[in-house]
């Protein structure tokens, strides 16, 4: 079995990041174009997906052809995240070097599963999407006949979320009916003074 490269030792007393869950605020890693140097690579402000990967894994090879026709569907509203886990640099390297990758995807390799751990993921793909917040919005184990368009569903969804401002239940906030002002009255004129002399009512 494939995932018994991952080291035993990675996936122990790991706990599984779920829907609701703040995603860790950064991940330490090298990104495949850092010439060695490790980064922090921020998760918020952006609608994101984090996908854990490895050049071995049919399923992640078939994920990662789909990225196409996301960036052309979200552009720079959506950013992709793909974590290589424990394999060698030039490895990476040489798969992404035959794979034309969209511009807002970034490879990233987590030699050491450290990134793997903080989201508790336990086998590949798996794909976190998180909101504009880094807050987990979906978790995806595995790819098969229809992943694309679920992840490219959530993803929408999250996008077409209302940006007005909200009280608990979710509700646009409007002031209170009996807060508003009453309507100023207009000034009376000379006219209206004679003609209520005279017994005619005046109407504004």
């Amino acid at each position: 079995m494939v995932a018994s490269l991952i080291p035993l030792c990675w996936l122990l007393a790991v706990t599984p990041l779920k829907v609701g869950d703040a995603a860790p605020a950064s991940v330490n890693v090298v990104t495949l174009a850092g010439q060695g140097h490790r980064t922090n690579l921020d998760l918020a402000g952006a609608v994101t997906i984090v996908d854990f990967f490895a050049t071995w894994c049919p399923g992640c090879r078939e994920s990662v052809g789909s990225y196409e026709k996301l960036a052309a569907e979200y552009g720079e509203r959506l950013r992709i995240v793909v974590v290589d886990v424990g394999e060698q640099p030039a490895t990476v390297r040489r798969f992404f070097a035959l794979l034309r990758l969209p511009e807002n995807v970034t490879v990233a390799l987590d030699s050491t599963g450290t990134a793997m751990r903080s989201f508790g993921a336990n086998g590949f793909p798996t794909f976190f999407v998180l909101d504009q917040d880094g807050i987990v919005r979906a978790v995806f184990d595995g790819w098969g006949q229809g992943s694309a368009q679920e992840l490219s569903d959530q993803v929408g969804r999250l996008l077409r979320k209302p940006s007005a401002p909200v009280t608990g239940r979710g509700k646009k906030r409007h002031p209170p009916a009996s807060s508003a002002s009453p309507a100023p009255r207009a000034a009376k004129t000379a006219a209206d003074e004679r003609a209520l002399r005279i017994g005619v009512e005046v109407l504004r």
